[in-house]
């Protein structure tokens, strides 16, 4: 059989710690291969990956195995954005994307080309429904089909989903999708979510979060940016809104539903849009600037903001650091979230003007 060749694609910022177990690894257990060659992107890393790949990983340098690329450019880790760049480098009929802390397991290479010699309109996936989502970002794609509908969507910021807007859209091409079903192909590094977390522009440019609990099913959420924008929505758990179940009465309920809110995608914003618009500081309280409607203002007391034109409408701040990154990452989530039900009700096919531009250095 043929041997297609193969370029496994892997980013990496600040995530040293997993490439030291990961990458050597993956190289080794499918040398025997031959066709390939992996691909990393140092995406402006502070965590001595230069040092690291110059000296551990000169053998593979020095082979052509391993391709080394550098940008200093971004100040904030873009998930869409930097596998665009590192994708563009490959020279393989086929790229695989593999996320820094995947394990893509012995002969993984062996398995892409006999699928893609067995149906060559397909995309090789990971299941969304039984599959380990560490592991979503396992796509293997024709390079030809990648360039042709211009990669990921580089106008997701956010965390998740870009994988299955890329997947939505190679469909609207006619590739059918292959699962990888061998477990010993999709193993990867446990680790929390704030490390997902904590290189993405969310993170660092949310000053404050406002929750108001409606009822079992909804709640008001207030994102407050550094720059004096915000965001305001109402989070709605659309399979909660129409049950007369008694568990909805405890508060237990609808807690542990909020706790999981990026394990089980229940919830939504309503109409899918967030109001925006500018907020400013006043002596006592904040006065929220909305775009398509009146100004309103909130007294602030003790973490707390209160309505001036409705005294029972409290918000209350989110001190917790738990709750703090799952609001976040559930505010990165739905935000691509709703950029890839867009294109897919669109039936877009390519979203990008340019895509994976960024200067690299030697």
């Amino acid at each position: 059989m043929k041997k297609l060749k193969i370029s496994f694609c892997t980013v990496c910022m600040n995530r040293l710690e997993y490439l030291r177990k990961t990458l050597p690894k993956n190289i080794e257990d499918n040398l025997g291969y031959r066709n390939i060659e992996f691909l990393l992107l140092n995406y402006n890393s502070k965590d001595n990956l230069d040092d690291w790949v110059n000296s551990e990983m000169k053998e593979y340098l020095d082979s052509g195995i391993l391709k080394y690329y550098k940008t200093v450019k971004p100040k904030y880790f873009l998930m869409s954005h930097s596998k665009n760049v590192i994708a563009k480098k490959a020279n393989g009929d086929i790229i695989c994307n593999v996320d820094a802390d995947n394990f893509i397991g012995d002969g993984f290479a062996f398995h892409i080309n006999k699928a893609f010699q067995n149906n060559p309109n397909i995309v090789l996936v990971v299941d969304k429904e039984k599959g380990s989502k560490d592991c979503f970002g396992r796509i293997c794609i024709w390079r030809d089909d990648f360039l042709k509908i211009k990669g990921y969507d580089e106008s997701m910021k956010g965390y998740g989903f870009e994988d299955f807007d890329l997947r939505n859209r190679l469909s609207f091409l006619g590739r059918k999708e292959v699962f990888i079903r061998n477990k010993r192909f999709l193993n990867a590094l446990e680790h929390d979510d704030f490390s997902r977390l904590e290189n993405e522009p969310n993170f660092d440019l949310v000053r404050g979060i406002y929750y108001q609990h409606i009822n079992h099913y909804s709640s008001y959420l207030l994102y407050l940016f550094q720059d004096f924008t915000f965001y305001f929505g109402k989070l709605v758990a659309y399979e909660l809104k129409n049950t007369q179940s008694v568990d909805n009465i405890f508060q237990e309920y609808y807690k542990n539903h909020q706790n999981s809110l990026l394990e089980n995608p229940i919830w939504n914003v309503e109409k899918s849009k967030w109001e925006t618009g500018e907020y400013i500081f006043f002596s006592n309280g904040i006065k929220l600037i909305f775009e398509d409607r009146e100004e309103h203002l909130y007294r602030l007391k003790n973490d707390k903001l209160t309505s001036q034109k409705n005294k029972n409408s409290n918000f209350i701040k989110c001190n917790d650091s738990g709750d703090w990154n799952k609001l976040i990452m559930f505010f990165s989530q739905i935000n691509n979230c709703i950029k890839m039900i867009k294109n897919k009700n669109e039936n877009k096919i390519i979203v990008n003007d340019s895509y994976g531009e960024v200067e690299l250095v030697t």
